[in-house]
């Protein structure tokens, strides 16, 4: 199960980079044109990318019956082997018997609400059982 990143995320990173733009300009007409115009050609298009990337084209994490795949940052992937998935308010939580549970590094308030209800409905429904 794929899930996006909350659009409002993804919003916010283009309107970061068109202001970003927008205050290099500022600083180039203003008297430091080599300043204002290196920042504004890297970091203004990075930032309105990197929101374009987070508007339904990068998914925030990939929830399968064996694997939780967190795209852009793998560190944070985790094996779900002989658990059961919870929710806990805004987190999952992976319960192992014999183990303390585990919060899964993932958030409600980054995830597209559309797929956050999916998935705490597929685990309420008694889905992705390991």
């Amino acid at each position: 199960m794929k899930v996006r990143f909350a659009r409002w995320l993804g919003i916010s990173f283009m309107v970061a980079g068109v202001a970003a733009i927008l205050v290099c300009l500022g600083i180039a007409f203003s008297g430091m044109p080599e300043v204002g115009l290196v920042v504004g050609i890297v970091l203004g298009p990075g930032f309105i990318a990197f929101g374009w990337l987070y508007l339904d084209r990068l998914p925030y994490f990939i929830l399968t019956d064996a694997n939780l795949v967190v795209p852009i940052q793998p560190v944070h992937s985790r094996a779900l082997n002989g658990g059961r998935l919870t929710v806990d308010g805004v987190r999952l939580v992976i319960v192992r018997p014999g183990e303390e549970p585990e919060k899964l590094p993932v958030y409600r308030w980054y995830a597209h609400p559309d797929d956050w209800a999916k998935v705490v409905a597929t685990i309420t429904q008694g889905g992705l059982r390991h």
